[in-house]
C-alpha cells in the first residue's frame, strides 16, 4: 500500500526535446538565423521557431499551465 501511496504523490512532468541550428554558420549572433524546434513525444506535438522570442513565450505558457496543474 505504501508503494501505491508514494507514487501517486510523484510530481508530474512533462518531457520535451528542443533542437537548435544555425541556418547561416557563420553568423554567431542568437537574434539572426538561428532556428528551434520543440517537440513533446509523450503527444507527438512538435512546433518550430525562428525567434527566440517566439520559443520563450511557448515555454512560459507551458510553465504557467503546469503550475495550474498542481
Amino acid at each position: 500500500m505504501q508503494d501505491q501511496d508514494q507514487r501517486s504523490a510523484v510530481t508530474p512532468y512533462r518531457m520535451y526535446i528542443l533542437t537548435i541550428w544555425n541556418e547561416n554558420h557563420r553568423s554567431s549572433n542568437i537574434g539572426e538565423n538561428w532556428r528551434f524546434k520543440l517537440e513533446a513525444p509523450q503527444t507527438q506535438w512538435v512546433q518550430g521557431f525562428s525567434h527566440l522570442a517566439a520559443l520563450l513565450e511557448v515555454l512560459m505558457q507551458i510553465l504557467i499551465e503546469m503550475k495550474g496543474e498542481t
